[in-house]
């Protein structure tokens, strides 16, 4: 099943944004987390991931600077798929 998320968020006021990481996965496990990068300047996305039942999906936003530095991520939303 194919699941599509719709996120907004407030841009960084830093002057040195690059973009942006999205990050998907399943809330508790390290390994198997997708990322999508965008570019300064964006503040939304339409994220379709593909989900399985009974599972607790958590995706997390960060921003990178033009030096490659990341920020903290943090938790822009989670889902349960029933």
């Amino acid at each position: 099943m194919i699941l599509t998320i719709p996120l907004t968020w407030s841009p960084s006021d830093e002057p040195d944004v690059a973009g942006y990481w999205v990050r998907w996965g399943v809330r508790g496990k390290v390994k198997g987390w997708k990322a999508v990068g965008l570019l300064t300047g964006a503040t939304s996305l339409h994220l379709a991931i593909p989900v399985r039942r009974s599972v607790v999906y958590e995706i997390r936003l960060s921003a990178y600077d033009v030096a490659g530095n990341e920020s903290a991520q943090r938790v822009l939303t989670s889902v349960y798929v029933a």
